[in-house]
């Protein structure tokens, strides 16, 4: 479980675990509380680098699911300290529909395959969810985090979180780099809407 207990908040946890090679990260995870009323954050964090004396000087990616209105909104984002860098959707974009909102349980996936991120929610391609890794490296940690925005208190839960390395031949290895070849030609995503930056 995560409490978030300050405003603008970001807390990150790890079991120690470094990924190498091609893998793919999984964990079940929901927003609580406060229900529909915050875009308090969560996600699995990965390409962990966190400095030995100062937490607070870290640079790791995140599939990120905010929690709010009437959908989620989702991105893969680089956060360095305080910066975030939006490597999907240019900010947060409202989940399709096959994202649960308010308290339900999403399935959040990140597959890092030949040194692309491919986001998945629900065992179901998010779409504009593929993102080059500029400084993807082996034997860097994975983990959890959340974030607060709006309100200064949440909680969210997290269960069966895993790794598990992938090789060609794997169905989820193979799935990416079919799908990389078929969405070659849809580099940009149209919204209706405007991403928002919720860092």
């Amino acid at each position: 479980m995560g409490y978030i207990t300050d405003n603008s908040g970001l807390m990150t946890t790890y079991p120690g675990w470094r990924a190498r090679g091609d893998y793919k990260l999984e964990v079940q995870a929901r927003h609580v509380s406060p229900n529909r009323k915050s875009f308090n954050g969560l996600g699995i964090a990965f390409n962990m680098r966190i400095s030995p004396t100062d937490p607070t000087k870290h640079r790791f990616y995140a599939l990120m699911l905010a929690a709010g209105g009437a959908q989620h909104a989702w991105a893969v984002v680089d956060f360095e300290d305080t910066e975030a860098t939006y490597l999907t959707n240019g900010g947060y974009r409202g989940g399709p529909s096959f994202m649960k909102n308010w308290d339900n349980v999403n399935e959040l996936e990140i597959r890092v395959v030949d040194g692309k991120i491919y986001a998945f929610c629900n065992n179901k391609w998010l779409p504009g969810g593929t993102a080059e890794g500029p400084l993807l490296t082996d034997n860097l940690l994975i983990g959890l985090v959340v974030s607060s925005y709006e309100f200064s208190n949440g909680l969210v839960e997290f269960d069966h979180f895993k790794i598990t390395p992938l090789k060609p031949g794997d169905p989820e290895y193979d799935e990416v780099i079919a799908m990389g070849a078929a969405h070659a030609e849809q580099a940009e995503i149209e919204f209706d809407t405007p991403p928002m930056d919720l860092h």
